[in-house]
């Protein structure tokens, strides 16, 4: 009974930090959508091309790094369409519960690096706390635990042990 109170705890925090959107970022932004460091951005799904016009427009974010083919509409109306026609960089990356390879692992870091990137999946909690995370240790030389505590203040759900070990946390 403890543990299905834990797990539930969990799933409320996490449902609560992914449905708010953080302050001093716009209300028109994406879930769950921050401010990483100057040229990052981080959050859950695009809704629409307004919004992804906007955040190009007022933010200056010129590329996506989308990492959940979940998050993607009906072909011909989806964020893949939406960049082209805004001229962006899309990077698709689609990842599940495990981390990437080191070679795909490799090639978002540098398109992170270029700057003034969106980097999201459906929610922004999970596979975009990994990445996030992972990038703050290796690019921003933050400590493991650091970068975690962020990630769980997104959402990133504890239990995901693949994605925990790979960020460092479970060596």
């Amino acid at each position: 009974m403890e543990a299905v109170q834990t797990i539930s705890k969990s799933l409320l925090a996490a449902v609560i930090s992914v449905s708010l959107h953080h302050p001093g970022m716009p209300n028109w932004a994406p879930s769950n959508f921050d401010k990483v460091n100057d040229g990052l951005y981080r959050g859950g799904k695009i809704e629409d091309f307004a919004q992804l016009k906007r955040m190009r427009d007022e933010l200056g974010i010129s590329g996506i790094v989308n990492l959940a083919k979940d998050s993607l509409g009906p072909k011909g109306d989806n964020e893949i369409l939406w960049a082209e026609k805004l001229q962006m960089a899309y990077f698709p990356c689609y990842l599940g519960t495990e981390p990437p390879s080191p070679s795909k692992w490799a090639k978002i870091k540098e398109f992170l690096k270029e700057g003034k990137v969106y980097v999201h999946c459906r929610h922004g909690a999970d596979r975009t706390g990994a990445i996030v995370a992972r990038y703050r240790v290796e690019v921003d030389e933050w400590k493991v635990d650091q970068s975690y505590r962020e990630a769980r203040k997104y959402g990133f759900k504890p239990w995901l042990s693949s994605l925990k070990k790979w960020i460092g946390v479970e060596r």
